[in-house]
């Protein structure tokens, strides 16, 4: 472990970035995205409204870029995300801080049409603080791809030093677009895009672990034998298993977290046979019912980028 960070603080120092996964959970995640939409409407959990709000529901035009600074302040979930001591401690070690404070945090909805954030530093911004002195984690709340909806770095170029600040923070020119009054030598630096693909189990299967179950399943049914198996209800799943026999379960979580202790939640049974009588699947299904099933079958995922310099 300490020997991965090392790593990752030299790839931070030398490039301007670094990328963690598996930070938060999936579940965490998933709240936030289920209700900034509401945020972004009016709807505050905590009666506090954000300290600044960008875009306004019914007042400015649909097709722009929307954003509302400090939303930890107005929702519980977003706060529980924002405020991870797992970030806080992720961010000191890369660069040995002793402790880590919450500058702001900046809740951003690019709806299709609506042009991106413009290529720019963050530490223009803050100009308070000591150069240097702030660190920004990215946290997607969706899956992002090269084409769209990703950051994108210019590897290196936080060694060029602090940028001027944009004139338009978002804009409607092409996202890749960079003015050479910002950075006259942008073409210098190569471009890395963080891809964040949605995760299954954290710390136990990653995207090869699923891939090799895969294989392993196809051989034994290449060799004329049946198989079970069963899965959290996910796209992913569902595609990777499309050719077999699958079939949905309601599954409550009784050894879970406390938090998470007591949820509803559809499980995938695949099989490469069907049953030979449909009492015997019934009888299979209400029995997976009532078992206790603990968290480890709870899908976990995040991908979390710190930026330097961009």
């Amino acid at each position: 472990m300490k020997n991965q960070l090392k790593e990752k603080k030299e790839f931070f120092h030398n490039n301007g970035f670094v990328v963690f996964e598996n930070v938060l959970s999936k579940n965490e995640l998933n709240k936030v995205r289920k209700k900034y939409k509401k945020i972004f409407q009016g709807h505050y959990e905590t009666g506090v409204v954000p300290d600044k709000i960008k875009w306004i529901y019914g007042r400015d035009k649909k097709n722009v870029p929307r954003s509302v600074c400090n939303a930890w302040k107005s929702d519980y979930d977003v706060a529980r995300v924002v405020l991870s001591k797992k970030i806080g401690k992720l961010v000191a070690s890369l660069e040995n801080w002793s402790s880590t404070r919450l500058n702001q945090d900046s809740l951003i909805w690019v709806v299709p049409g609506a042009g991106s954030v413009a290529f720019h530093q963050d530490n223009p911004y803050q100009d308070w603080h000591i150069p240097g002195k702030v660190i920004t984690a990215w946290i997607p709340l969706e899956n992002t791809n090269k084409n769209g909806a990703t950051l994108e770095y210019l590897v290196g170029s936080h060694k060029n030093g602090t940028t001027k600040r944009l004139n338009k923070f978002f804009t409607n020119k092409g996202y890749r677009f960079i003015s050479k009054k910002l950075l006259a030598s942008s073409k210098k630096f190569n471009r890395h895009h963080v891809v964040a693909k949605k995760g299954y189990y954290r710390n136990v299967f990653d995207d090869q672990c699923h891939a090799d179950l895969k294989k392993s399943v196809d051989l034994i049914h290449n060799s004329e034998a049946n198989f079970m198996i069963s899965y959290d209800d996910e796209p992913e799943i569902r595609e990777l298993y499309k050719d077999y026999n699958i079939e949905t379960i309601d599954t409550k979580y009784v050894g879970a977290t406390p938090e998470k202790r007591g949820e509803i939640r559809t499980e995938l049974v695949i099989m490469n046979y069907e049953p030979e009588e449909q009492k015997e699947r019934e009888k299979y299904i209400q029995t997976r019912k009532c078992e206790e099933i603990t968290g480890s079958n709870i899908f976990l995922s995040v991908f979390k980028s710190v930026e330097k310099g961009r």
